[in-house]
């Protein structure tokens, strides 16, 4: 399949997109020699980052884009180090002190199976720290799957039915088993130059399905179409304040696991 995430691109916000990976990172409980596993680690700086913040033993991020990968695997460090593999398959070789998954797992379905197996993967006291964004009612998600019926590709985003709200994480990490969690839904607000900027920020994510289906130059009138769409429901300020809604959601096992 076409690798449509563009690095480059993607880092141009990447102050914006780091806040709520550190956010998450802070709730972590600190241990020595963790082992960590980060899905979605795109281009490693926040690996990187979890890793030294930890003092981990082992951290391995995976991801399935080339282009980030390629990026990642110039931080490869002592105990640090990326692979391609898929989040939907993937099964660690051992134990795990820490699964760590910022903005990756609305793209994977069943949210209450996938948290399970990643249960599976820990070790007594072992953590989960996941953050998925969740404005599917924003005009940034709603004019995409506009134009996607539009466009004939159908709605390519499907974030708005895989991720929980809160309640339903917090119930859900309850009956997995977890001793302790925090599970809350956080506004980041984002001042942007103007609506241009806006599309940007989405081209780099929410867009990459539709890039990938149509192609450049059907992608190239989709973003001009996204782009009309969005300003007829924001208008043209500047700045404009974008508020993009997270979960974020933290737990921990019980030191000892019980049957």
């Amino acid at each position: 399949m076409h690798d449509a995430w563009d690095p480059e691109l993607y880092e141009r916000f990447k102050h914006q997109r780091a806040q709520p990976a550190r956010d998450l990172m802070a709730l972590v409980a600190r241990q020595p020699g963790m082992r960590v596993l980060d899905l979605g680690c795109g281009t490693g700086e926040i690996t990187a980052e979890l890793h030294g913040a930890l003092g981990a033993a082992s951290t391995l991020g995976i991801d399935r884009s080339t282009a980030m990968l390629a990026q990642a695997s110039a931080r490869q460090a002592q105990g640090l180090r990326f692979t391609d593999a898929d989040i939907r398959t993937f099964a660690p070789d051992g134990a795990l002190d820490l699964v760590y998954s910022n903005a990756a797992l609305q793209w994977v379905d069943d949210h209450p199976a996938l948290l399970a197996r990643f249960k599976g993967w820990l070790a007594p006291g072992g953590q989960l720290a996941i953050q998925v964004p969740c404005a599917d009612g924003h005009p940034t998600h709603t004019v995409a799957q506009e134009l996607g019926e539009r466009y004939g590709t159908g709605s390519l985003y499907h974030g708005g039915s895989r991720v929980l709200n809160a309640e339903g994480y917090a119930a859900l990490l309850y009956r997995l088993g977890f001793e302790q969690q925090q599970v809350f839904t956080r506004v980041y607000g984002h001042v942007l130059p103007d609506i241009d900027a806006l599309v940007t920020f989405f081209s780099s994510t929410l867009l990459n399905p539709y890039k990938a289906a149509l192609g450049e130059p059907r992608f190239a009138e989709f973003l001009r179409d996204y782009r009309a769409g969005l300003a007829s429901h924001l208008g043209e300020p500047k700045p404009l304040f974008f508020p993009m809604a997270r979960t974020l959601l933290w737990a921990r096992m019980p030191q000892t696991i019980r049957p």
